[in-house]
């Protein structure tokens, strides 16, 4: 599964009613796969869309990100408490 841009809304929700799939090999999925706590920013679009921001909660499938940033997981990003 990809997710592109239109699946994440201005609310930094993710909309699962449309999506797409791409061939890939294993070693690609495994590259790109998002785990739970990645944070995506979103790089291209209009100047009002251009940093939309989501937490990936996780999902059944593997879901790779196309033209959005992965930062990471946000338990490493967060701060100690």
């Amino acid at each position: 599964m990809q997710l592109r841009m239109n699946n994440v809304d201005t609310r930094g929700n993710f909309m699962w009613d449309e999506f797409i799939r791409v061939p890939a090999d294993a070693a690609t999925i495994e590259f790109y796969r998002l785990t739970k706590g990645d944070v995506l920013s979103n790089n291209t679009n209009s100047t009002e869309l251009v940093g939309k921001s989501a937490l990936f909660a996780g999902h059944s499938e593997p879901a790779v990100a196309a033209f959005q940033t992965k930062a990471g997981s946000a338990y490493a990003l967060a701060p100690a408490v």
